[in-house]
Order: C-alpha cells, then sequence, then structure tokens
C-alpha cells in the first residue's frame, strides 16, 4: 500500500466521485480508477460504491477513509514538529486591534 493510493481515495470519498477528485488532484480519471482498482485488490475488498451518481465508501471503506485521512494528516504535520526542534521559534502570531489603534500602533506591519 502506498500512500498515494491513500491520499486518492481520501480524495475520492471527499469529492464524491471519481471525476471530480481527478479534477482536484493531477490525475486523469482512468489512472485514478486504476490505482483504487489496485488498492481494493491489495486488501481483498469492494472500497466503494460506483454509480453513475457519484462513488461512496463501503464499511470498509468508511474505515479506511477513517485511518487514512488521520495518517494523511499526521503526514502534513511532520515537518513542522521536526522543525520545531531545531530551536527556532516558529509558528502564527495574531494581533487584534481596533482600526483606529492599528494606525498608530501597527504602522507598517
Amino acid at each position: 500500500m502506498q500512500l498515494r493510493h491513500l491520499r486518492y481515495f481520501v480524495k475520492i470519498v471527499e469529492a464524491g466521485s471519481f471525476s471530480r477528485a481527478a479534477a482536484l488532484i493531477p490525475v486523469a480519471q482512468p489512472a485514478l480508477s486504476q490505482q483504487i482498482a489496485a488498492l481494493e485488490e491489495e486488501l481483498g475488498v469492494t472500497l466503494l460504491h460506483r454509480s453513475a451518481r457519484g462513488a461512496r465508501p463501503t464499511a470498509a471503506g468508511a474505515a479506511l477513509y477513517t485511518e487514512a485521512a488521520s495518517i494523511l494528516s499526521r503526514m502534513e504535520r511532520i515537518p513542522q514538529i521536526v522543525r520545531s526542534l531545531s530551536g527556532d521559534i516558529q509558528g502564527v502570531v495574531r494581533i487584534g486591534m481596533s482600526s483606529t489603534l492599528a494606525s498608530f500602533l501597527a504602522g507598517e506591519l
């Protein structure tokens, strides 16, 4: 199983169809279908109910979606976690103030 397969599967479930998912990611719809078919074959289960109206996950697909979305979310956080250990302070700073005070206090911020 490859991360690419999980990314594609999650996009299809979120988009609700192969064609909409293919429009969101740089992959042709037939190639996307082949990748999901390979994933289903590897796992030995049907992951998606396909119809003219789209694709929705089977029970096994719903379980895979939950786990895959969690895995992908954690994968996206890895660079931030590693960088935070370098000792440099990183993050987002938000400052809120009224527009009247902002023109005097914030200046060129």
